[in-house]
């Protein structure tokens, strides 16, 4: 497995298509070499036959020599017959010629060469064909001689041939087969690797834009590749043009999108910060024109200055939170019930001047360990957004309490009521959603505070009377404010 990985690891550069072609080449290179090397041993089986036969051939034509002189008491006139036979030779080449009684004597012995003369000589018991010495090219052929009636050998005939002259020629033969077979399949490799590097010339191209795609730079084909003559291969290029165009259109359309969205956010910010304004703007005016009505009244002027303090105290917040990028400084003052009180008198003057009858209920006893500016932020946005949302001479209520785990309080109007997607959203506190216009800034602003305190906003709807509940809790648990933008992120 360790050298398949390392095979793996040194081939992963190499673009696949080329490997596709090195590949199709070494086939035909070890096709090619593997059919000449069967070839060879196919030849073998043949040219041992043809060795057997000759030395068989060679036996026979011998035997004629030596036959009539093959006994005890003829030794020399069988040298002399020897001698005759080693004058000439044709294609076959003896080396050494042995004449022996059945009971093993040598009647005569002829060699060529000392390596002949030493060679061990085959046993008389067996008639051998051809009999492979310790001289790879020489082989011992060995024939009995018979009496007339076949009953009883009188001589035994033993023969090696060299054979060196024929297998040079048979090794020659196979060299050249082998150098053309070599010289052929390079060829045809050559050509098979032309041939695959331009069939597979458009999937190069492919493939080299997929790589360009995959590191962010879709770009398409177009015209720089040939048109293949393969429809598929036609088809898929056309089909990676087209998905690169639209790959390209969609990048410049989130750079203009990112662009609109940032002109979107700061014309939300510039809203949020008119909106968060314009609320306790409003209480405070009243309270100046309070103040201006009645110099002489020392408790009303008191109140209205202190309202106007905390008014401003608030905007100055809201305008700390805008230059901080929307992320409002920690440790903020607990909320009591004078801000209750305060927020109760901003929004009394907005309901007087609808119509509205404004019931406002709250219970709170001592300070709590929650922001004081985000509880405000959200009871008076809910409460302002209550007042909107009543029919005319209608009726909004407010409810403040505190139980064991945090500060609940719910705000009903008899509006119209809101529709299911919008009240889904606010139960789930859709961060998302409230980046686009249709959330309004008002309850933008609410579900982002919430948020921050780790609460929970609970809509609610009823048909008999028609009244619509916005439900708020807010844990003390989580009374270490965290960063509104957190929470979106963790959302």
């Amino acid at each position: 497995m360790s050298v398949i990985s390392s095979l793996n690891r040194l081939l992963t550069p190499v673009p696949q298509t080329m490997l596709v072609a090195a590949v199709a080449t070494l086939s035909i290179l070890f096709v090619t070499v593997l059919a000449s090397r069967v070839a060879v041993l196919m030849h073998q089986g043949p040219e041992t036959r043809l060795v057997e036969r000759i030395g068989e051939v060679y036996l026979d034509g011998l035997s004629a020599v030596v036959e009539p002189n093959a006994e005890v008491g003829h030794e020399k006139e069988l040298m002399a017959a020897l001698e005759r036979i080693a004058t000439y030779h044709d294609g076959v080449r003896e080396v050494r010629i042995v004449v022996r009684s059945p009971s093993g004597q040598i009647l005569g012995d002829l060699a060529r060469d000392e390596t002949a003369a030493k060679a061990e000589l085959p046993r008389l018991d067996t008639e051998i064909p051809l009999t492979e010495s310790s001289d790879r090219n020489r082989f011992w052929v060995q024939r009995p001689l018979w009496r007339g009636d076949r009953d009883r050998a009188r001589a035994v005939l033993s023969a090696q041939l060299d054979l060196k002259p024929i297998r040079d020629e048979r090794l020659a033969a196979d060299i050249k087969s082998l150098a053309v077979n070599a010289i052929m399949a390079l060829t045809l490799a050559a050509f098979g690797y032309w041939l695959m590097r331009r069939l597979l010339g458009p999937l190069r191209l492919l493939e080299t834009a997929l790589d360009r795609a995959a590191a962010g730079d879709p770009q398409p084909i177009g015209a720089a590749a040939e048109v293949p003559a393969n429809p598929r291969l036609a088809s898929l290029i056309r089909a990676y043009d087209t998905m690169a165009q639209a790959q390209v259109e969609r990048a410049q359309l989130r750079i203009a999108q990112a662009e609109r969205l940032r002109a979107a956010d700061l014309g939300r910010l510039a809203a949020t910060v008119a909106h968060e304004v314009r609320n306790p703007l409003a209480g405070m005016l009243n309270a100046i024109d309070t103040a201006r009505r009645f110099p002489d009244n020392r408790a009303a002027v008191a109140g209205s200055l202190d309202l106007v303090e905390r008014g401003l105290a608030a905007i100055s917040r809201v305008v700390d939170t805008t230059l901080s990028l929307h992320r409002p400084p920690p440790g903020g003052k607990p909320v009591d019930a004078v801000d209750f009180e305060d927020l109760a008198r901003l929004i009394r003057p907005a309901a007087a001047r609808r119509g509205v009858r404004l019931d406002w209920r709250a219970r709170i006893e001592e300070a709590l360990p929650l922001d004081a500016a985000v509880v405000r932020q959200i009871v008076l946005n809910l409460g302002l957004n209550a007042i909107a949302a009543a029919r005319p001479n209608g009726r909004v209520e407010v409810r403040a309490e505190v139980d064991a785990e945090g500060l609940i309080f719910s705000i009903v109007d008899d509006g119209v009521g809101l529709e299911p997607a919008v009240m889904r959203r606010l139960e789930t506190l859709d961060l998302d959603w409230i980046d686009t216009s249709e959330g309004g800034i008002g309850l933008g602003v609410v579900m982002r505070a919430v948020a921050s305190l780790g609460g929970r906003i609970v809509p609610g709807r009823r048909e008999t009377p028609p009244a619509t509940t916005i439900g708020v809790h807010l844990p003390f648990a989580t009374a270490s404010r965290e960063d509104p933008q957190d929470a979106e992120e963790r959302s």
